[in-house]
């Protein structure tokens, strides 16, 4: 009995501590605090959009409006290779009493999306977060399934003396691969699952892991201006494969090892160490240290491995809302001198606010990029540096809640840049110039709202890579229903219009768009969805019909050389917000 009454106890005592993290916790380690009325997935009125972009023919599912129409992606995959090594870290989410979300949605075809995340303060000290996200479909080509998984937990301690941050990320991409449709004439005789493709047994399989151990000694004996030591250690591992079963030696002018079957391996795995020191108070973060990075690859029994010296150092500045960071890179020993920077500033003036990122990096390619060995590739290339140069810029102004503005500009420069050319790797020394401009606002009328874009996008050079006009806007219509109120509904339309723009070629074994391969002009074209869905409290449920252009749009619109305007979707979803 007196055991069962302290268990009891103990159960209490850790419910009333489970509260808010200090204010000094957040200002450290800022998290996004997430209070009662939270979302998952964006408000009610954005919430089928947010995952709405991405069913398309092309290869792994990659979208258009998120994908190769944006410059941001051409600055995430500067070489053309459509999967991510990178960890897209969410930033940690601060719940004063344990929250949990939920989203579910399904389509035609086995469209599936899952999420769930779970935040939750343990008293003063601990913070802790766990996402995971799942992505699958069974094909709006043939034999273009895919699936993708992306886990991240992370968990932080704040103390006067001792903190840490540990995290873990795990990526899994696995997609068919059927380099589009063989005949493009029987494009609009035939729904594009039911359409012959180029490589009926082909698949693409890439897992990535990566964890981080960050620790914080505080020598200062203050809460509030902290300084004293910090390390940092890492294991990231990648492993990417391509199978394919076909008369091998008919399709390419190469084979190396069997003429019917390819498993292609490389898996490149990096351990790395750093330390050095920290200062933080209520204004300014500093982060100086010391990294010692040790990889190797393993491709197909061929292995190689060096070391690598960097020298490393961060910097934040918070002053009356206006906010300044900087993150530097430069290789010492082992990687012929990279330097990477990256900037950003936000400022805040009454109803304007200013944003700006500029990211430039002077590093080597990908290591696959460098030296690879396959079934029928086999390539090494110098180790020659590339430099990118990245800009953001977006100035939001908004004198109501009803209504507001913005302009944004990106520029993109490369140069000696790797691409992937005629069945090799070439690096172009000239430089490549994009520029994406971008204007669009906000307006609401009683229940009625209206978010109104236009995109202009340009490149040097022959190659439109980008359409030069694009435009687009949701119109929506959301209010209160019955006399409480309590049951929220909205419904509304999403129209697209998009430029002719060239047509890209992908390569399914690198895993790459040839930018340089001429292979037509994809024309203009409009597409429409319609939504609606409705919410109580916390819960929410919503329908999307998706590419209803596809009724009256040439069926054989190809953004990327054999993948077809994808079929209509009719996808359904619900969302749930649990607070203890």
């Amino acid at each position: 009995m007196k055991h069962n009454r302290r268990i009891t106890l103990l159960l209490i005592v850790i419910l009333v501590n489970v509260h808010a993290l200090s204010a000094q916790a957040q200002k450290l380690f800022s998290p996004d605090t997430i209070r009662p009325g939270y979302q998952t997935h964006g408000s009610s009125d954005s919430i089928d959009r947010c995952i709405g972009n991405i069913l398309f023919t092309l290869p792994g599912g990659m979208g258009l409006t998120d994908g190769i129409y944006q410059l941001p992606f051409y600055a995430n995959h500067s070489n053309g290779i459509i999967s991510s090594s990178t960890i897209a870290w969410k930033d940690m989410r601060m719940a004063g009493v344990p929250h949990i979300g939920l989203i579910y949605s399904f389509g035609n075809r086995g469209t599936q999306y899952a999420g769930f995340e779970y935040q939750q303060a343990f008293g003063k000290r601990y913070l802790l977060n766990l996402d995971y996200t799942k992505l699958k479909s069974n094909a709006y080509l043939r034999n273009n399934a895919f699936s993708r998984d992306n886990l991240q937990v992370q968990f932080r301690r704040l103390a006067k003396v001792y903190s840490f941050h540990l995290k873990g990320a795990w990526l899994r991409d696995s997609s068919l691969r059927s380099g589009g449709v063989r005949i493009d004439s029987l494009v609009g005789l035939f729904s594009p699952q039911l359409l012959p493709v180029i490589k009926e047994n082909a698949a693409f399989r890439q897992s990535v892991l990566h964890v981080s151990f960050d620790n914080y000694v505080n020598v200062s004996g203050d809460s509030i201006a902290r300084y004293g030591v910090y390390s940092s250690h890492g294991l990231h591992v990648r492993n990417r494969r391509y199978y394919e079963s076909d008369t091998l030696s008919g399709i390419y002018d190469c084979v190396y090892i069997d003429s019917q079957s390819t498993r292609d391996q490389f898996q490149w795995s990096a351990l790395s160490n750093s330390a050095g020191f920290f200062f933080a108070n209520k204004a300014q973060q500093l982060h100086v240290s010391a990294e010692h990075v040790f990889w190797s690859i393993q491709n197909l029994g061929v292995r190689k491995d060096t070391s690598e010296l960097n020298l490393k150092g961060q910097y934040q500045l918070n002053v009356r809302n206006v906010a300044f960071s900087s993150s530097t890179g430069f290789n010492l020993i082992g990687a012929s001198n990279e330097f990477r920077e990256t900037a950003g500033l936000i400022i805040p003036l009454n109803s304007w606010e200013f944003k700006a990122n500029v990211t430039y990096k002077n590093v080597l390619p990908d290591y696959f990029i460098r030296q690879a060995y396959g079934n029928n590739y086999k390539w090494s290339n110098p180790w020659s540096k590339q430099e990118k140069l990245f800009a953001q810029t977006k100035l939001t102004w908004s004198p109501s809640t009803l209504w507001n503005m913005y302009i944004s500009a990106n520029a993109l420069r490369l140069k000696n840049n790797f691409f992937f050319q005629n069945e090799q790797w070439v690096q172009l020394t000239e430089s490549i110039q994009m520029t994406q401009m971008k204007i669009g606002g906000y307006a609401k009328w009683k229940g009625l709202s209206i978010q109104p874009e236009y995109t202009f996008s340009t490149n040097s050079g022959t190659l439109q890579l980008m359409p030069k006009h694009m435009a687009n806007a949701r119109l929506m219509l959301k209010g209160g229903l019955f006399k409480a109120k309590r049951l929220k509904a909205y419904f509304g339309v999403d129209a697209q219009w998009v430029s002719a723009a060239d047509r890209l070629t992908f390569v399914p074994y690198v895993n790459s768009l040839d930018l340089f391969s001429s292979s037509g002009t994809m024309p203009g074209f409009t597409d429409l969805h319609a939504f609606m869905g409705f919410q109580i409290d916390v819960f929410r449920f919503f329908v999307r019909m998706e590419h209803i252009a596809y009724y009256w749009n040439d069926a054989q619109i190809q953004a990327v050389k054999g993948y077809p305007f994808a079929a209509p979707n009719l996808r359904f979803g619900v969302t749930w917000d649990f607070f203890n």
